[in-house]
């Protein structure tokens, strides 16, 4: 019997062709951008300045592919409904496609129509999360709009002369996300894995490092009122520094290293507090911003490494196969965490050859994710293992 495309495994649910585009824009995005800047390459970015064009298909592409993916599938396990699958969700993903070969060919001279079309399949998304959680009175998944409405705001910052402005807002936003998302898969993972809850015994410190990295997101505005958005900023980013450790260190954070799956998302988080400290440093001084430390902490080193963890943990458990470390899936996380170290503090420890610290971590940022792609991808477009769908 003939089966139609839209029936396909690879359409019954979100994770399955977003987490594809993440690890196809994960090896071919960053080689592109590496190759640019140490002058092995002369792409043509126009009507883009290479760094814009950088920090878009970063930020929208690989981070809002892997955002995507994951909400889709998650928002239906919290609302208990059937997630987009089908027709909606080929025609969603398709758009989103579109988006990033115009982002790649360029074939237009006028911004608004990449600002148009960059932000239809966020929108969309936006519209369905918000629908959802509504209608199934899950009003508590409802903060998670705002963030995503952010990235849309960030996408046509970027796309204009205040660049800086929205890669930081773009980023932030993302962190946000990530705070909310590893506040409820972390705890959950390792009561699963270790059969231990987490130690986390004060709600109120858990709302207010939500509210703390929520204010956050909008630090980018903080920083056009210097007399009085700076000392906000450093009391909001202490706070989160201080808050972050003691959440990652309640949930169990030694005692993860008997499963790897599971600690390398306990090592992504790791890079988030990292990522506070950093800004904090560079903010007095401290430090310098060659290379962009904080940010690349943050980049890189939590939400590269989270994205991989989570990408490869969720496509196991979702296709019916034992969630386990593979020797092979292990090298990858090897590489991704090596990369991250030599990305942020290879230009700060040896400044001089900081071309040669771009080459190496964006070599073990393509390895490690066609590592884990060469195990995963057969799963997201063949059937469930268990045969469940």
């Amino acid at each position: 019997m003939k089966v139609q495309l839209t029936e396909a495994s690879m359409w019954s649910v979100g994770f399955r062709p977003f987490f594809i585009l993440v690890l196809l824009s994960a090896v071919t995005t960053t080689p592109i951008w590496v190759f640019r800047i140490t002058g092995f390459s002369s792409f043509d970015f126009m009507p883009f300045s290479p760094n814009q064009w950088h920090a878009n298909e970063m930020i929208f592409g690989f981070l809002t592919a892997a955002i995507i993916g994951f909400l889709l599938t998650a928002s239906a396990n919290w609302t208990n409904t059937r997630g987009i699958h089908g027709a909606p969700l080929l025609i969603a993903f398709s758009v989103f496609l579109f988006a990033r070969i115009i982002f790649w060919t360029t074939p237009f001279e006028s911004i608004w129509v990449y600002q148009l079309v960059g932000a239809l399949v966020p929108i969309f998304v936006v519209l369905h999360l918000a629908r959802l959680f509504v209608r199934t009175k899950n009003s508590r998944n409802l903060i998670l709009t705002v963030p995503l409405l952010t990235l849309v705001f960030a996408q046509y910052c970027i796309l204009t002369s205040r660049y800086s402005f929205g890669y930081e807002l773009g980023l932030y936003a993302v962190r946000f996300i990530v705070v909310i998302i590893a506040g409820r898969v972390i705890p959950f993972f390792t009561k699963t894995a270790l059969k231990l809850d987490p130690k986390w015994t004060h709600p109120y410190l858990e709302k207010l490092t939500m509210i703390t990295v929520f204010l956050l997101i909008f630090e980018p505005f903080y920083r056009q009122e210097p007399s009085l958005g700076s000392p906000i900023w450093v009391g909001l980013t202490t706070l989160a520094l201080i808050l972050n450790v003691y959440r990652l260190i309640s949930w169990r954070f030694l005692q993860s290293y008997n499963v790897k799956i599971l600690f390398i998302l306990y090592l992504a988080y790791l890079w988030l507090p990292i990522h506070f400290a950093l800004s904090l440093a560079s903010r007095f001084e401290l430090i310098s911003e060659l290379g962009k430390p904080a940010i690349h902490s943050l980049a890189y080193g939590c939400m590269g490494i989270m994205i991989l963890g989570i990408i490869h943990r969720v496509t196991l458990g979702h296709t019916g196969r034992k969630i386990h470390a593979s020797n092979l899936s292990l090298a990858g996380y090897l590489m991704i965490t090596l990369g991250s170290l030599l990305r942020v503090f290879g230009p700060l420890l040896n400044p001089e050859h900081y071309m040669l610290w771009l080459m190496l971590s964006g070599a073990l940022w393509v390895l490690a994710f066609t590592t884990i792609g060469f195990e995963i991808v057969p799963m997201l477009v063949t059937p469930r293992a268990d045969g469940k769908g």
